[in-house]
């Protein structure tokens, strides 16, 4: 299957760069999705085949639970070279079960394609889009606003295919098309058929080995056009988080910035890492409410030329940041900015409103409500390896402060609690965890959620610590 998103030099070593296999456990855990959703079918279609790898785990899944009856599955594929490759698979897993396989060679999205009547889907469709940083060229015309991209075009023509013969189907997709506000209209364009409900199991960056990006597994389920739609529990709490905070408005977009010393390609000559003074702090140097003394230096009198790219803020930049950030994070690590150094871009800085205690500030980004709307809302943040903080999270976030004058009492004991968190030289013992569970709880109680709304946040917070 062909993935639009970076690959690492093992995966690149295997395959041209872009196409990944789809491992054999996630094709069969697609194949045991689709059969546990279609019980009654013996017919099924991935329309972007490949080497076969979905149906192959379709024939494997068959006949490992001993169905009898004859298994009939459909492929295409635009590349005929790997069809050849897609039979000797079937055969191979299929062995043991009665199976008639019929492949095409053709685009699967062209509309002189026909796709077979009443066959479940399967399918991990090429993962390309017509725009941003990874497009792909030319753009196909029937790509139709907000972000376009092929991945959106198979699921959108799976979908008016499920619904016309209330057939399921599971699919592979980047976990942003699942999120983004960009691909919003696509989105729509799926749930605009009622006869469908369409679920989502985010699988994490793991997926598919050596690919840098999070999968999700969606589901498009037939059901009663008048029947409720069902949703995973993480997309009921999102919604209804983002809901209660609608009202709440979101820090100005200055707030935010990536502002930190980016050494580029010349780390070597502008960190010091062992140095006499320390002047320079990274992400490491951060945890919840405390920051660390600079272990590093920034070397002086470095120019950049044709060789040399960096880049390295003003004093004034690295004053008004009054707060800090951790960027590797899956949720708002704070912790404020005293005293002042020069801070690497593993590090985001804050700058709070202008009546805003700094501390108060850290109190609500290290808060539940914070961390558990970040993590639902960005794909980035549950990343196992490499989970992401970005300047767009942060400016995303809606706060019940947005100056001490809309609550005087509630932000100075934010503040005070948060101030009695953050020396680095005591210990972090049951007294300051206790201190510290205290604060979190008075910073969820400030966005006055009703109550099971609250609970849910606190366990999706717990869950996610656990994990």
């Amino acid at each position: 299957m062909r993935k639009s998103f970076r690959v690492s030099s093992a995966a690149r070593s295997i395959r041209p760069p872009g196409q990944v296999a789809t491992p054999v456990g996630l094709a069969r855990r697609v194949a045991a999705a689709l059969l546990d959703a279609a019980p009654q079918s013996r017919s099924f279609f991935d329309p972007a085949c490949g080497s076969g790898a979905l149906l192959a785990a379709l024939a494997a899944e068959w006949a490992a639970r001993g169905r009898a009856e004859a298994l009939c599955l459909h492929g295409c594929d635009v590349d005929a070279s790997v069809l050849v490759d897609a039979r000797l698979a079937v055969r191979a897993a299929g062995a043991g079960a009665r199976v008639e396989l019929r492949l095409a060679h053709a685009d699967a999205l062209a509309p002189s394609t026909p796709w077979p009547a009443g066959a479940a889907i399967a399918a991990n469709p090429p993962w390309a889009s017509y725009s941003g940083r990874q497009r792909v060229q030319p753009a196909r015309t029937s790509a139709l606003g907000g972000w376009p991209s092929l991945h959106g075009e198979f699921i959108e023509r799976i979908a008016a295919h499920c619904a016309a013969h209330e057939v399921p189907a599971v699919v592979l997709l980047p976990a942003a098309w699942c999120e983004l506000v960009r691909y919003a209209p696509s989105r729509a364009r799926v749930d605009a058929h009622a006869a469908l409900a369409r679920t989502v199991e985010q699988l994490g960056e793991r997926a598919f080995p050596g690919v840098v990006g999070s999968t999700a597994l969606v589901r498009l389920l037939p059901c009663a056009r008048d029947a409720a739609r069902v949703a995973p529990d993480e997309l009921e709490l999102s919604s209804a988080l983002r809901c209660a905070l609608e009202s709440m408005p979101p820090w100005p977009a200055q707030c935010f910035g990536d502002t930190g010393v980016h050494t580029g390609n010349a780390v070597r000559e502008l960190v010091d890492r062992a140095p006499l003074a320390a002047d320079l702090r990274e992400g490491r140097d951060l945890a919840a409410f405390r920051l660390a003394a600079p272990r590093l230096a920034l070397r002086a009198g470095v120019e950049r030329n044709a060789r040399l790219r960096f880049r390295v803020g003003s004093p004034s930049n690295v004053a008004s940041a009054r707060v800090l950030l951790r960027q590797t994070a899956d949720r708002p690590i704070a912790a404020v900015h005293e005293p002042a150094s020069w801070f690497r871009n593993s590090l985001l800085a804050c700058r709070p409103p202008a009546d805003l205690d700094p501390d108060c500030a850290a109190a609500l980004l290290n808060g539940p409500v914070a961390a558990v709307f970040h993590r639902l809302s960005f794909a980035d943040a549950r990343q196992r390896a490499f989970p992401q903080v970005k300047i767009g999270h942060l400016r995303a976030q809606r706060f019940p402060l947005g100056s001490r004058a809309d609550g005087p009492e509630l932000h100075d004991e934010l503040a005070r609690r948060a101030r009695a968190l953050r020396d680095p030289s005591r210990a972090l013992d049951a007294a300051w965890e206790h201190e510290r569970a205290a604060l979190a709880g008075l910073a969820l109680a400030a966005y006055r959620l009703p109550e099971s709304l609250a609970h849910a946040v606190r366990r999706a917070l717990a869950e996610s610590r656990g994990g």
